[in-house]
């Protein structure tokens, strides 16, 4: 027992740095992914919070968020825009069907949602309450963006494994919904749900980093800084505790699908630091949103977020070893 324990805690052998290139990338991919796809939401609580409330700062902080959020949708709809046109040159079938209807669906609902958010953060007021059409429109983006979210999810899932087999003189929204659905029993299914919270975490960290890096360009003064930081950071702190929990039940369903033959357990120092990073992140979230000038803390919120992606990161890994073939 105590031999097995120690195992655990022993280092394990540094994966190939070739895995560790691709789990990192991929977790990049999917904090922009994921953060453009649920930021708008946070905008658009932000924007109903302002009008309840009769606060300029969350409308202010509202159209930040919804510039981070186009920000982070145009660098994953490029990236990933780029990874499947490579692909798609070792690959012809991928062109073809039954991968191009969803593959257009995909597409062109991803250029829906980033088209309506362009609008969204264009057309808001530089003053006053941006009123319920643009709520709506907001909320419309939002819609879009998690749709196209689900339909990439689909279409992993199938790249992943072999094409559904039906009758491709079905119409095409039958062949979209047999090729798109994801089973009960699927680990996508998981995955899916940890996305929200994990998705709202990375929104706000990078709205943290967003606050930051505009703090020049966008001169609110210093009181809207003073409130908009600390706004965010509890955004952070809480999605990113929800992810965690999330991420066990991820780790909890993972386990069911492991390959004795295939898989190996993954050491319990990275199952911890897949945890306990995102959990000091928060502990520092909060730090900044209790921080009397929370401005002058800029490498903690760059920590912050780093501690989250890399525990992120982690997760992966995690889940490549236990996991070889979902």
């Amino acid at each position: 027992m105590v031999d097995a324990f120690t195992d655990l805690l022993t280092l394990p052998a540094p994966p190939p740095a070739e895995a560790l290139v691709i789990c990192g990338v991929t977790a990049v991919v999917v904090s922009l992914i994921v953060a453009g796809c649920f930021g708008p939401f946070i905008a658009i609580a932000s924007e109903f919070l302002a009008m309840r409330t009769k606060r300029a700062f969350y409308a202010r902080t509202a159209r930040q968020i919804a510039q981070m959020s186009l920000t982070a949708g145009i660098a994953a709809a490029v990236f990933t825009g780029c990874a499947i046109a490579w692909f798609a040159a070792d690959e012809p079938a991928l062109l073809a069907e039954p991968y191009l209807p969803p593959l257009a669906l995909a597409g062109g609902s991803i250029g829906i949602a980033l088209l309506l958010l362009a609008v969204y953060v264009k057309t808001r007021p530089e003053k006053g309450p941006a009123g319920k059409d643009h709520l709506t429109l907001g909320l419309a983006a939002g819609a879009w963006a998690a749709f196209s979210l689900f339909c990439c999810t689909g279409l992993a899932r199938r790249l992943l494994h072999s094409p559904p087999e039906f009758d491709l003189s079905l119409p095409w929204t039958a062949q979209l919904t047999l090729f798109l659905a994801i089973p009960a029993d699927s680990f996508f299914r998981p995955l899916l749900i940890e996305s929200v919270p994990l998705g709202f975490a990375f929104a706000a960290a990078f709205a943290c980093l967003w606050l930051l890096l505009m703090r020049e360009k966008q001169d609110y003064g210093r009181d809207y800084y003073a409130f908009a930081l600390p706004y965010c950071a509890k955004w952070a702190a809480v999605f990113t505790l929800l992810a965690v929990c999330a991420g066990g039940y991820v780790f909890h369903e993972a386990r069911g699908l492991m390959l004795p033959e295939l898989s190996r357990e993954p050491s319990l120092l990275l199952d911890l630091s897949s945890a306990v990073l995102p959990i000091l992140a928060c502990l520092i979230w909060l730090l900044v949103a209790r921080s009397a000038h929370p401005m002058r803390n800029k490498i903690s919120i760059v920590l912050a977020c780093l501690f989250l992606l890399t525990g992120f990161a982690g997760q992966v890994l995690m889940l490549n070893k236990i996991i070889p073939s979902p």
